[in-house]
């Protein structure tokens, strides 16, 4: 199990390269000390001055890899810090791959508006915040993606937690809550996703552009968006394959390079299928 040194970041490669664009929302300024080993596999506990708390409690706070962005009051930002908002969780949750709504998909900013619809999140729509669910240990966080390496801590975040629907969410009796021990929630309630802002479906690195050809501009690889696309489903037991830099690229059955996907398959008695979509190179 790898973290984010030596991983392959399946939408932006790796960190190398890429310190200023990550820099801009991961709290930590860099590896945790000067081995060349990944710290998250050694379990290691990062010291306080290599976590920037701003980015997550301070409202219209911006940083890069180093410290506060130069264009803001760090200082008048320090003294607004609050109990993190949808609004402040979405400016980097939402942002993720480097675009609203790239990387994850079912998270936009839109949805850290005062009011938005049930169609777009019924959870949201509710005035729920994010910690409702993904409870705090001593700013440990619970819950991931299947495209994450490690739990920040063993506590699940799942719809059938007892604090909210539970085992059996439908009503006594009946043949849905016999599916709940193998298929997840999110397969039957999430029928589609990018309600509001398209969602990024794939990126080709082979090609950008048609305003970017012949331009002196950073490159930007060729990214293909879609509305409302449906999810894909597949079998999750909270592990996952991810590729590693030192890893051979290697072309599966359908002829792409699958940089991270879920492990799981139906006799995993205790684990559920879920939605989600599945990037490859």
């Amino acid at each position: 199990m790898t973290g984010k040194v030596l991983g392959v970041n399946e939408f932006c490669v790796g960190t190398q390269s890429n310190e200023a664009l990550c820099g801009k929302c991961h709290a930590g300024a860099g590896t945790c000390c000067k081995c060349e080993c990944d710290c998250a596999v050694k379990k290691m506990v990062c010291p306080i001055e290599k976590i920037d708390c701003l980015i997550c409690h301070a409202p219209n706070y911006k940083k890069t890899m180093t410290g506060p962005d130069p264009s803001i009051d760090a200082t008048e930002a320090a003294r607004n810090v609050m109990i993190p908002t949808r609004a402040m969780c979405l400016r980097c949750h939402a942002t993720a791959g480097g675009g609203d709504n790239n990387k994850r998909g079912d998270l936009e900013r839109s949805m850290g508006a005062a009011e938005i619809s049930r169609d777009l999140d019924v959870h949201m729509s509710a005035n729920m915040t994010c910690q409702d669910c993904h409870t705090f240990n001593d700013h440990h966080v619970s819950g991931r993606g299947m495209d994450l390496r490690v739990d920040d801590t063993e506590t699940p975040t799942t719809c059938d937690d007892r604090r909210c629907h539970g085992s059996e969410p439908h009503s006594e009796g009946s043949m849905y809550n016999k599916h709940t021990d193998r298929i997840y929630c999110t397969a039957y309630h999430v029928t589609s996703y990018g309600k509001v802002q398209t969602v990024e479906i794939s990126r080709n690195w082979e090609t950008r552009h048609l305003e970017h050809l012949g331009a002196n501009v950073m490159y930007h690889e060729m990214i293909v968006r879609e509305s409302n696309p449906a999810p894909i489903h597949v079998w999750w037991n909270r592990w996952s394959e991810i590729m590693d830099l030192a890893d051979p690229a290697v072309l599966d059955e359908d002829g792409v390079v699958v940089m991270a996907k879920p492990v799981g398959s139906i006799n995993d008695s205790a684990h559920n299928a879920n939605e989600g979509s599945r990037p490859c190179l």
